[in-house]
């Protein structure tokens, strides 16, 4: 009887660890652009850039990164959502940016889109280079505050149909 019962408890223990369960959950995600038009960075906007200061030049030093781009149906233009600005809190002024892609400098708002790319070029992949620079020199006078400054840079880039290009 004895034996019974410790078989009985034993089948009792094992059925309560086999009850529980452990759980692991995460979220995955997946970005495949379209393979007929396309504008993407290579990897570099996905972090904060940083625009050092050169206290020599009394300016912000530029920066470049590579754009990849591609539209198999006509050329590509580009402009700027909002104006390019830094902004800090210890300095009313903001600091105007100029963003220029493949040597175009790219204007606020759709209406004044301008064309970076052709629509022969833009046929195959190609790699082109976005430049981030101060707009105007400072001098002694006009010398930003110290502080922190930041800003978002959104650049549009829309299809130019082939008949347009």
């Amino acid at each position: 009887m004895s034996v019974k019962i410790i078989s009985a408890a034993a089948i009792i223990m094992a059925s309560s660890f086999a009850a529980q369960a452990a759980q692991v959950q995460f979220n995955v995600e997946a970005s495949i652009p379209d393979n007929t038009f396309y504008v993407i960075g290579t990897g570099w906007e996905t972090e904060t850039q940083r625009m050092s200061w050169n206290e020599n030049n009394l300016s912000l030093n530029a920066f470049n990164k590579d754009l990849k781009m591609k539209n198999a149906n006509g050329g590509i233009k580009a402009y700027l959502q909002d104006a390019a600005v830094l902004t800090s809190s210890s300095n009313p002024d903001p600091i105007p940016l100029t963003v220029k892609v493949y040597n175009q400098t790219l204007p606020v708002g759709a209406a004044g889109a301008v064309e970076i790319v052709s629509e022969t070029e833009a046929s195959t992949e190609r790699t082109r280079v976005m430049n981030v620079s101060q707009t105007a020199p400072f001098t002694a006078g006009s010398r930003p505050a110290a502080g922190e400054y930041s800003g978002a840079i959104t650049m549009m880039f829309d299809s130019v149909p082939s008949d347009e290009s």
